[in-house]
């Protein structure tokens, strides 16, 4: 196949992806928020957010705001990556909400309306979560209209155990340009989030980073030029972060049901690693012209889009158009 040929395989391959993706945009939260008046204010409550968070203890409840027109859908779930049994469950407070349940006496509620407690369930198995990926286990969820315009509070709590929880909210999927180039960043922080160390997560893109210029450096018999340089050293990022979603594929199959969604994740580590292996491929050359280079950036800018590179091989790779290279072809 030829390159043309491969960049516009890859393209349609991205296209079907984004037609298909209905992963949240991610929010990290620090900070204490245990009372309604330090409630996290949820921008867009429509828009599909997924905020992680934790409860540090079974009487810590982390209270959010959304602000809701009538009629708007209140969606609400809350999950956790942990496997024993904490299960966080969930208080929806506000104007015209019908109360259901009674809430802890821990919950502060914030003032008129009702409170409709969901309390956490641990389910049989795990959610498998295709593009970060990971696996969580939903533990409550609901949605209801907005019977009012006004602020409504959500409680996050547990009765028992504690850990780290997510709460997903809204159902409209939307990114902004710098949501969508910034995801591989997230993944990393979903990562240490769910308890591993930042050593396992980036291991699989140091060994293949360091195993390739070591390789290539000592098998060259030649000087290769800075562009050659910079396409190898992209190529070898955009090949380790594809090693990476390989990883962290098996380590979120272990105890997941087996599904047709991991079918999904295996295509979206195979995007960068067949993006690192054209941009290698070009490095390697003994003569690079225009549509080398031309080449590198329309690769580049692919890579950016499908998350291949960790933002840092895409970069190279378009900047590595100006380099000095070995001559025209």
């Amino acid at each position: 196949m030829s390159a043309r040929s491969t960049i516009f395989c890859i393209i349609i391959v991205c296209c079907v992806l984004l037609s298909i993706a209905s992963a949240h945009v991610p929010v990290m939260v620090e900070g204490e928020h245990n009372r309604p008046a330090t409630a996290v204010v949820i921008d867009d409550p429509t828009k599909s957010w997924v905020i992680y968070a934790g409860l540090p203890t079974n009487d810590t409840v982390d209270y959010y705001r959304l602000r809701m027109e009538a009629g708007e859908q209140i969606r609400l779930s809350v999950q956790t990556p942990e496997e024993g049994a904490f299960a966080p469950g969930l208080v929806v407070m506000g104007p015209g909400i019908e109360s259901a349940g009674t809430p802890p006496p821990f919950i502060r509620l914030p003032g008129t309306g009702g409170a409709a407690v969901i309390p956490g369930e641990r389910p049989d198995s795990p959610f498998f979560e295709p593009f970060t990926p990971s696996k969580t286990y939903e533990t409550a969820e609901i949605t209801i209209p907005a019977p009012e315009t006004g602020d409504y509070y959500v409680a996050v709590y547990a009765d028992e155990y504690a850990g780290p929880y997510a709460l997903a909210v809204g159902t409209r999927e939307s990114y902004t340009l710098t949501e969508w180039l910034t995801i591989p960043v997230d993944v990393i922080g979903i990562h240490l989030w769910e308890g591993q160390s930042l050593a396992v997560i980036l291991a699989p893109l140091i060994v293949v980073v360091a195993a390739g210029l070591l390789l290539i450096g000592g098998r060259q018999r030649r000087t290769l030029s800075a562009f050659a340089w910079a396409a190898v050293l992209a190529g070898l990022l955009s090949i380790g972060s594809g090693a990476m979603t390989i990883v962290q594929l098996i380590i979120a199959a272990m105890g997941s049901p087996l599904t047709a969604a991991i079918l999904v994740t295996l295509i979206v580590a195979l995007i960068p690693i067949v993006l690192g292996t054209a941009m290698l491929l070009i490095g390697l050359r003994r003569r690079s012209g225009i549509t080398d280079r031309a080449a590198m950036v329309v690769l580049g800018i692919i890579g950016l889009f499908t998350w291949a590179g960790m933002i840092a091989g895409p970069v190279i790779a378009i900047l590595s158009a100006v380099l000095p290279g070995d001559g025209k072809r």
